[in-house]
C-alpha cells in the first residue's frame, strides 16, 4: 500500500449446455447426456501494479466445448447404481494468473504467470446410493485425467522470500474414493460421517503432486431438542499423516485428530444464538493446504501452525 499487488480486473464468464434425462423404458436405466460450450476473457489493468521481479501480468480469452455422460440403475427404489464419464474446462482465475502478493511476515510472495494456460480433464466415477428411511449412504471412486494442470508451486527465493507461482503441468491423474453417511438414529439424534482419500500424480515429471489433500474422515452427532428450540453437534476431524511429496527437501505432516463443539438456541423463529468452540483440546497442527510447497527448512512451517483452543458466538436475526 498505497501500491497495487492485484490488478483491476475485468471478467466475463459466459456458457451455454444441453443436458437431457432419458428414461429407458421400465429397464431401471437413466441416460443422461449433456454437452457445454464455454467462453471465458479476463482483462487486466496494469495501472498501478507493481512489477515483482521482472513477472508480467497478461490478459486472458479462452473458449472450449465439454461433454458429460451420465448412466443411473435403479436396483431398488432406495439404492442406485451410478456411473459418470465427465469432461472438464477451467481456465485461469485472475487471482491464479496475475496475482503478486508479497507478504513480509511469513517471507513469501506469489507472482504472476502469464503463460498460465486453462486446464482441461476427463473424468470417471463410479458408485452407489442409498436413501433409506432413516439413513443416507454414499460411496463412489473416481479416477480424472488432466491436461496443462493448474498447480501452486515454489519457484526459488528473492533474497529471504520465498517465491510461489501457478503452473501449468502437462498431464496429471488423481483418483480416489469418497464415502458419505447420515444416521438419524432417533427425532433428536443423528450420525454423520464422511471419509474422502485421494491420491496425485505428475505424470508428466513421474512425481506426486503435493496439492492433493491427505486422507481425512470426519465422524459426529448431533442432538436436537424435541421442541426445535436448540441443539449441539460434536465433530471429530481425523487426518492421515502427509508423508508423499515431489521432493525430499519439501515439508511432510504428522497425522492429527481434532475436536470440534457447536451450537445453537432459537430464541424465537427469527433470531438465533450459535456458539462453536473449535480444536477443544487445544491440538498443535497444521492443515496440508497451508504447508504444501513449503520447503522443509522453512520459517514459514512454524508459522503455518493452526490456533489453539477458539471460541466464536453469533447471533443471527432475520427481519
Amino acid at each position: 500500500f498505497p501500491n497495487k499487488t492485484f490488478p483491476d480486473t475485468e471478467t466475463t464468464r459466459s456458457g451455454i449446455f444441453w443436458q437431457d434425462e432419458m428414461v429407458l423404458g421400465e429397464s431401471g436405466f437413466t441416460l443422461i447426456p449433456g454437452v457445454r460450450y464455454d467462453y471465458y476473457n479476463m482483462d487486466a489493468d496494469l495501472n498501478g501494479v507493481v512489477d515483482i521481479a521482472g513477472f508480467s501480468i497478461e490478459s486472458v480469452t479462452e473458449e472450449d466445448i465439454s461433454a458429460n455422460l451420465g448412466l443411473i440403475y435403479d436396483v431398488t427404489d432406495q439404492v442406485s447404481l451410478f456411473a459418470q464419464y465427465a469432461e472438464g474446462f477451467r481456465p485461469p482465475n485472475f487471482d491464479e494468473a496475475n496475482q503478486s502478493f508479497v507478504n513480509l511476515n511469513f517471507n513469501y510472495a506469489t507472482v504472476p504467470n502469464p503463460d498460465l494456460k486453462p486446464e482441461s480433464s476427463q473424468g470417471i466415477e463410479l458408485g452407489i446410493k442409498a436413501n433409506l428411511s432413516n439413513a443416507y449412504l454414499s460411496f463412489a471412486v473416481f479416477d480424472n485425467h488432466y491436461d496443462d494442470f493448474i498447480d501452486s508451486q515454489f519457484v526459488g527465493n528473492d533474497g529471504a522470500i520465498s517465491l510461489f507461482q501457478d503452473r501449468n503441468i502437462g498431464e496429471a491423474r488423481i483418483y480416489g474414493a469418497e464415502f458419505s453417511a447420515i444416521w438419524q438414529i432417533s427425532e433428536q439424534w443423528k450420525l454423520h460421517s464422511s471419509v474422502a482419500y485421494a491420491r496425485g500424480d505428475d505424470e508428466e515429471a513421474d512425481r506426486p503432486l503435493d496439492s492433493v489433500e491427505p486422507l481425512t474422515g470426519v465422524f459426529g452427532i448431533a442432538y436436537n431438542a424435541t421442541d426445535d428450540r436448540w441443539g449441539v453437534e460434536t465433530a471429530l476431524t481425523l487426518v492421515d499423516k502427509k508423508d508423499r511429496v515431489s521432493d525430499e527437501s519439501r515439508v511432510t505432516n504428522s497425522g492429527y485428530g481434532v475436536v470440534d463443539l457447536f451450537g445453537h438456541y432459537n430464541f424465537t423463529e427469527k433470531t438465533k444464538l450459535k456458539f462453536g468452540v473449535f480444536n477443544l483440546f487445544n491440538k498443535q497442527y497444521a492443515r496440508w493446504a497451508n504447508l504444501e510447497g513449503l520447503a522443509a527448512t522453512s520459517n514459514s512451517v512454524a508459522l503455518a501452525q493452526e490456533a489453539g483452543t477458539e471460541f466464536r458466538v453469533a447471533l443471527d436475526i432475520v427481519f
